[in-house]
């Protein structure tokens, strides 16, 4: 069915005008039929989909899923010595992605206030584009001890004190990236290789650069119709995601009795880092793949939540495999799914809902081998069929067209293999005499846990995720008050306990250095919602409880000389 398919493709392409070429290149890329991964059906919460909270806790709806939903409390593992042992024996590889200049981040005046101190040459104000910007996070610096360092060059060195105190067997650092920013990923990495050179135990590999892709053209229903014949749009996580397992099942392992674990996260965080204890849990109990996720709250009402799919193997039989529901999925769904999803979580009486941080870890020793005897059955084609991301269906505009960019997920390149294991795990792979089944497979190589989830509670959500997306993010890590960077761990730490504040600043906030200048010396204590709006100077205040502030003027209004008070509790102007 997918060769007719193609062959149907193709033969469309030529029609339109496209050379043999060009219609060999889209039959390949557009695949018609399911990825044999997965269902691919709708997900419905309470219906085929259910997050933790309607598996656990007093508003549960499915209290028989209990075991088949593999989650894993990072506190009950971080009190397991054994763990933080048991990393020692552990060569992590980290793979932070670092997607590009993020320009959803605002910076570009922040960097010329900061220029001559962070001894750059030139006239900032005559600099532009990538002689301006670096990496998103290059580009965002904390103070240490006097001196300004960088997200990426704080979590360096980090990783060289962790190797340094033996923490783990050794690491390897590899930058993964999209192409067009490997130009400022270098830029950032010249200032480090010599350190990390000099430093027993600790290598930097080459960076891995994924190409720009062709966008799919929108219709005027706004349905997918044929691709672009030139590179568009850069590829995303999905890709990335995609290179880390398909090197996982390709690159021969050393013979030297330690485990080898890759970590595949966002870089533009300090903290967005596993830890040994993952890592050390990861050997121990010899899981292979390991998705980390967080306790929702409030502030979580974009990402996706982990859960169980109910769905049907090729027999028909029902089958339980773990899946993620996004924003966009429970609003295609209708009003109720969309309000359901928001509040998932946070109703009384609900238990913990597992939102995804983007972070995952893969246990080469373990899938090595596992998938080189499961490609040796099912054939590489079928393999990489299995491991490609769904397409993040994400309307964009080019050329002054409305295209679809080939962009997919990191966690859906993890759940569409785990997907093919579970369905398919008593399914014979072997066409001769001898039966041998997915499990058989799992058994052979001692895989316990194919896939787990580790959890990470509120109260340690900070040591593992801390984005900066925004320029409120930057503001609040930077100068709030709320967090400082320790220079003895190379890690943030908070400083007062709590929630999250829930920020709300118009777009004028959306440049950086417009946010720093208006809220200059201001810090915060108990803060629990601040919101922004119009020309405003609030400066030198402490803020606590809710504060909303709002000038509907045209002309700047400095709100401490407005009010006479410096202190702002529970106060809306």
């Amino acid at each position: 069915i997918n060769e007719l398919a193609k062959t149907l493709i193709h033969e469309a392409a030529a029609i339109a005008g496209y050379s043999h070429g060009q219609a060999s290149q889209i039959e390949t890329v557009v695949d018609i039929t399911a990825v044999t991964s997965g269902s691919h059906q709708p997900l419905v919460m309470g219906q085929n989909f259910f997050p933790g909270p309607l598996v656990f806790g007093d508003n549960a709806k499915r209290e028989d899923l209990q075991e088949s939903f593999p989650k894993f409390s990072y506190k009950d593992l971080q009190f397991n010595p054994a763990n933080v042992q048991a990393s020692k024996e552990v060569v992590l590889k980290v793979r932070p992605f670092n997607g590009g200049l993020g320009t959803g981040l605002e910076r570009a005046s922040y960097l010329r206030k900061l220029w001559k101190k962070l001894g750059r040459k030139g006239d900032p104000e005559q600099i532009e584009g990538k002689d301006l910007l670096g990496a998103k996070a290059s580009d965002i610096f904390f103070d240490a001890e006097g001196k300004l360092i960088c997200v990426s060059e704080i979590k360096i060195k980090r990783l060289l004190k962790e190797v340094t105190e033996s923490e783990y067997a050794g690491i390897i650092y590899q930058q993964m990236t999209a192409k067009g920013a490997e130009e400022l990923i270098e830029k950032m990495l010249a200032g480090q290789r010599q350190t990390i050179s000099q430093t027993e135990g600790i290598s930097l590999a080459d960076t891995v650069v994924i190409p720009q892709l062709p966008v799919i053209w929108a219709g005027k229903d706004q349905t997918m119709t044929f691709l672009s014949d030139q590179p568009l749009a850069p590829g995303g996580h999905g890709h990335l995601g995609y290179i880390i397992i398909n090197d996982v099942y390709s690159q021969k392992l050393p013979d030297d009795n330690l485990t080898y674990i890759d970590a595949g996260y966002n870089e533009d965080g300090i903290n967005n880092m596993p830890d040994p204890v993952m890592c050390g849990w990861m050997k121990k109990d010899n899981v292979a793949i390991a998705m980390v996720t967080t306790t929702k709250t409030g502030l979580d009402q974009k990402g996706g939540q982990i859960g169980i799919e109910l769905t049907t193997d090729s027999e028909g039989n029902q089958r339980l495999v773990l899946n993620i529901m996004e924003k966009a999925q429970a609003e295609a769904a209708g009003d109720k799914q969309k309000k359901l999803f928001a509040q998932m979580g946070l109703r009384e009486g609900d238990s913990e809902s597992f939102f995804n941080t983007n972070m995952a870890l893969t246990n080469r020793s373990l899938l090595h081998p596992f998938l080189q005897d499961l490609v040796s059955y099912i054939g590489i084609d079928a393999f990489l069929d299995i491991i490609h991301p769904d397409l993040i269906k994400n309307k964009k505009d080019k050329q002054g067209k409305t295209c679809y960019q080939l962009e997919g997920a990191w966690g859906s390149v993890i759940l569409n293999l785990n997907c093919y294991v579970t369905l398919n795990k008593d399914t014979n792979l072997n066409t001769e005499d001898n039966p041998v089944t997915v499990k058989d497979l799992l058994n052979k190589h001692n895989i316990n846990h194919f896939l787990a989830v580790i959890n990470v509670e509120e109260e340690y959500r900070d040591l593992f995720f801390s984005p900066i997306k925004s320029a409120s993010d930057a503001w609040l890590q930077t100068e709030s008050g709320l967090y400082e960077l320790d220079t003895q761990t190379w890690k943030l730490k908070r400083t007062q306990k709590g929630s999250l504040p829930a920020l709300s600043f118009d777009d004028r906030y959306k440049d950086l250095q417009t946010l720093l200048d208006a809220l200059a010396g201001t810090k915060i204590e108990g803060l629990t919602k601040f919101s922004l709006k119009g020309k405003v100077k609030l400066q030198n205040s402490l803020l606590k409880g809710t504060v909303e502030i709002e000038n509907k003027l045209d002309k700047e209004v400095d709100i401490v000389e407005l009010t006479g008070q410096n202190v702002f509790e529970d106060i809306r102007v």
